[in-house]
């Protein structure tokens, strides 16, 4: 039982923190919805309006194609301006397809020509945003004209006649809620279609599979986006009749949850991590009083102490590597075959031992948030044997522990000692068999005699092992400004 709600509770805190930005959007609009007058064109009584603004707010933020995107031994060019057109044509394509929708259901060609504006403001924005996401190799040249012809007639066509449907039977419920539902579905696709690229397609299709069979493109992803909103709002409307703008904020949530589903935050497969090396702040405490020493029951002072708010660091940085151990390798399971031979992946391995973000024990999903370290066979006592001395002591320093572990103490060596939570220390020995590493912690290597500190500070992900094959350390002209 409480393993169960050890994971329950899990998978609650990191799906909200990985989805704090679409919880964020539902929140906004369920304050926003009542800001909105009555008479307002997004308070219409079939909620549609309201539910397409929902979907261009998430589409605005999450917006991704369904199937795979370049080649991974490819570069995509990274612009964040023609990132930020890209994803503005995602969220305003669903409009023109409302106006679709209005010009069958009323049988007026005014909103017709909204949807041609719209449908021209997306392919302005298309077009000049286009080079973000864009790779060195074109198989083959030329735009599928008539496969986005056929493809943007088709939805058109298809949101047209549910939308005729709809305005010549107002009274049937079913083909009203089939109609709706449809709508956002094919929305969906739309989205999920304009951020395709017909390029990383035919770089698929001509490399390959590596078991020599020819690509076929993934079905699923774009069969759910649109199958999935369509069949639950559809069975929204027919469960709950007579739903008004006073309960559109459980539609907005229907969308939330499935674009959350449909596009969903990549996994990392590596985290770039940087070890600085920090000096003590102690050592500049007052003598005592009449030269006497302090008694045995005052703890003593010493030099090698560390603030957690008044840290130094030195200009001297290290920096790793730390993989993402998963069940789902997306990226080493990509079917299509390499382009060139590729180096063998950086060694994970470090000073400590076999280092790696491993799933959550709770939730088994990924994280990468906790470093485990799996510690080799160490001597706690160096020997001195031809100049050579081996590590003596290592100590991991947690100034804040986690949530929920501040209750398990320490056991205290001396009386003198206060009670601190088991995991602000960690004494690394030959009983030791694995240890944690959290951003902020210190690390302590005492060889030789001679200390030193270093405090882990835990960087971006890495998503593509192609960028992790071509990690560089750090120069000196990468700290200089010129």
């Amino acid at each position: 039982m409480v393993r169960a709600w050890e994971s329950l509770q899990g998978h609650t805190i990191r799906g909200a923190k990985r989805n704090a930005d679409l919880i964020g959007i539902w929140l906004a609009l369920l304050v926003a919805q009542h800001q909105v007058p009555v008479n307002h064109p997004l308070s219409r009584g079939d909620l549609l309006p309201w539910m397409v603004l929902t979907l261009s707010v998430v589409a605005f933020v999450r917006a991704r194609s369904f199937g795979h995107g370049p080649h991974p031994m490819l570069t995509p060019r990274v612009d964040r301006f023609n990132a930020l057109l890209q994803r503005a044509a995602a969220s305003v394509a669903p409009w023109a397809l409302l106006y679709v929708y209005d010009a069958a259901y009323s049988l007026d060609p005014k909103p017709l020509g909204f949807a041609v504006a719209v449908a021209v403001a997306v392919v302005v924005l298309v077009a000049v945003g286009g080079s973000h996401g864009q790779t060195a190799w074109n198989p083959r040249r030329g735009v599928p004209i008539g496969w986005i012809l056929g493809a943007c007639g088709a939805l058109m066509g298809a949101v047209g006649f549910v939308g005729y449907l709809s305005g010549r039977f107002p009274d049937a419920l079913i083909i009203s809620a089939v109609a709706r539902g449809l709508a956002i579905g094919l929305s969906f696709l739309t989205i999920g279609l304009m951020a395709a690229r017909a390029q990383n397609h035919r770089q698929r299709l001509t490399a390959g599979r590596k078991d020599g069979k020819p690509y076929k493109q993934q079905v699923f992803p774009a069969f759910l986006g649109t199958f999935g909103p369509f069949l639950t709002l559809t069975a929204v409307f027919l469960v709950v009749r007579g739903l008004t703008f006073s309960q559109a904020f459980v539609l907005s949530l229907l969308i939330v949850v499935w674009a959350g589903v449909v596009w969903p935050k990549p996994l990392p497969i590596m985290v770039s991590c940087v070890l600085h090396e920090v000096v003590p702040t102690g050592g500049r405490d007052p003598r005592p009083k009449g030269g006497q020493a302090n008694a045995f029951d005052m703890p003593p002072e010493g030099a090698l102490r560390f603030h957690p708010l008044k840290t130094k660091r030195t200009l001297v940085m290290h920096p790793w590597l730390v993989p993402v151990r998963s069940s789902r390798i997306a990226e080493l399971d990509d079917p299509v075959r390499p382009l060139w031979d590729t180096p063998p992946p950086l060694q994970a391995d470090h000073v400590l031992g076999d280092a790696a973000f491993e799933p959550d024990p709770a939730t088994r999903q990924d994280q990468w948030d906790v470093i485990t370290v799996r510690l080799k066979g160490r001597s706690d006592v160096g020997t001195m044997k031809g100049g050579d001395g081996n590590t003596r002591r290592m100590v991991i320093l947690r100034a804040f522990p986690a949530p929920g572990t501040s209750s398990r103490s320490r056991t205290a060596t001396y009386r003198w000692e206060n009670r601190v939570p088991e995991e602000s220390v960690q004494v690394l020995d030959p009983t030791t068999e694995t240890a944690t590493l959290r951003d902020g912690d210190i690390l302590v290597i005492s060889s030789e005699g001679v200390a030193r500190a270093f405090q882990l500070e835990i960087g971006a992900p890495i998503y593509r092992l192609l960028d992790a094959n071509a990690f560089r350390p750090p120069q000196l002209e990468d700290y200089v400004e010129v």
